[in-house]
């Protein structure tokens, strides 16, 4: 969802991406078009972005598609919509 965050724990660290209005992700001062480039960006080795934050359990485009818990959003990368 435009205007939404996607936030993902790894090593001790949040990792907080903004969903842009044209699509694309914003990370570190920084536009990026697939979250897949954010996760290699944290990782340093390729990975799938949706696996790695957790977005094949949210529809970046609208809300989500299971109810969770709000310690599942906040440590399990679940979209969380503003």
């Amino acid at each position: 969802m435009p205007g939404g965050w996607i936030m993902k724990q790894y090593k001790g660290r949040t990792h907080v991406v903004q969903v842009l209005d044209d699509g694309r992700f914003a990370y570190d001062d920084r536009r990026f078009k697939l979250l897949s480039a954010i996760a290699h960006e944290i990782m340093g080795t390729k990975w799938n972005g949706l696996l790695f934050f957790g977005a094949d359990s949210c529809d970046v485009n609208g809300p989500f598609r299971r109810e969770v818990n709000k310690s599942e959003r906040s440590d399990a990368g679940i979209c969380n919509h503003a």
